[in-house]
């Protein structure tokens, strides 16, 4: 870690306004445990890069972890103005939601961000994931279908639909989706071990 600092040091000394160099800074002060010159770090990224998303991202990480969720969530939702097929900043703000017990605000910011970005899969396959949560087995089923729809080259969206029908006691139609995985992946430890 105090290697990938160091090496970050150089590179701010040549090119201050260098976003992987604040970005490696911040997030090797994170796995240092130290929140504050992690929150700096990424601070600066916004200050270089106002228009970058990862550092609304990291820095609505560090508020999540300091337990400021509705801080959190509006540095989410920076990031997801800026790119909004921002997997990752969506789904933070959906697992924010879900810990606060509230499953239809969760369900119905995917459902805002899908009418963005009709096209992302990853998207339906989240959404997937929160009505199986409510226990909405036709939709559920046809979120995991329609990701499969949108992109079927992604072993996990098969993997995922799999995997819900084992939950339902659905093996055959379970044994199919993982099939389907392995012709996709054939390397997928998932899908082999179903």
């Amino acid at each position: 870690m105090d290697l990938a600092i160091e090496e970050a040091q150089e590179i701010l000394k040549r090119q201050p306004k260098s976003i992987q160099a604040h970005l490696i800074f911040g997030n090797a002060y994170l796995l240092k445990r130290d929140i504050e010159k992690a929150n700096k770090s990424f601070e600066e990224v916004i200050q270089v890069a106002p228009n970058n998303p990862i550092g609304y991202y990291q820095k609505g990480r560090i508020l999540l972890a300091q337990k400021k969720e509705k801080e959190a969530v509006a540095q989410f939702e920076k990031a997801l103005s800026i790119q909004p097929n921002f997997l990752e900043a969506l789904n933070l703000i959906a697992v924010v939601y879900m810990n606060q017990k509230e499953n239809q605000k969760a369900i119905e910011r995917v459902e805002t961000q899908i009418k963005i970005s009709p096209q992302n899969p990853f998207f339906y396959n989240m959404l997937a994931r929160l009505h199986e949560v409510n226990k909405d087995v036709p939709k559920t089923e046809s979120l995991y279908k329609k990701a499969i729809e949108i992109n079927p080259n992604v072993a996990g969206f098969y993997i995922s639909l799999a995997n819900f029908y084992v939950r339902q006691n659905l093996t055959e139609k379970a044994i199919e989706e993982f099939n389907a995985a392995i012709q996709k992946a054939p390397n997928s430890v998932s899908a082999h071990m179903g």
